[in-house]
C-alpha cells in the first residue's frame, strides 16, 4: 500500500485518480484509492479498514459524513474525508472482506 504522509498537500496533487471522497453521490460505493492524512490519522483510518482497495459506500453525506466499511459504520469529518480519494463503482461485492494489520508498537 502506498500513502501520503504529509497534511500540508492538497489531495488533487495524489495523483488525480478518482474523486474526494466527500464528493461520492450517498449511498454510491466507490474503493479507496489513496489517502494523504497525516501519521495519526491514517494509522487510525487503516485500523478502521480505510485504507487502498478496499470498498467503502457513502450512507450519507455531511460534517460528519456516515460511511460503511467492512461492515460498520463511522464517521468522518469532511475535512478528512476531502483528503481520501476514491474511484466509483456500482458492485456491492466488491469489498475485501479483512482489515489491513496495524501495528501499534510505537
Amino acid at each position: 500500500m502506498e500513502f501520503s504522509l504529509s497534511s500540508e498537500s492538497p489531495v488533487e496533487d495524489v495523483g488525480g485518480v478518482g474523486i474526494p471522497l466527500d464528493e461520492l453521490a450517498p449511498h454510491a460505493y466507490a474503493n479507496v484509492v489513496s489517502v494523504d492524512a497525516n501519521d495519526e490519522d491514517l494509522h487510525r483510518l487503516m485500523a478502521m479498514g480505510v485504507c487502498e482497495k478496499h470498498a467503502v459506500q457513502l450512507v450519507q453525506a455531511g460534517d460528519p459524513l456516515i460511511l460503511k466499511v467492512l461492515g460498520s459504520r463511522i464517521g468522518l469529518s469532511a475535512r478528512l474525508a476531502h483528503r481520501i480519494r476514491v474511484q466509483p463503482h456500482e458492485d456491492p461485492s466488491a469489498a475485501i472482506t479483512h482489515a489491513p494489520a496495524v501495528d501499534d508498537r510505537e
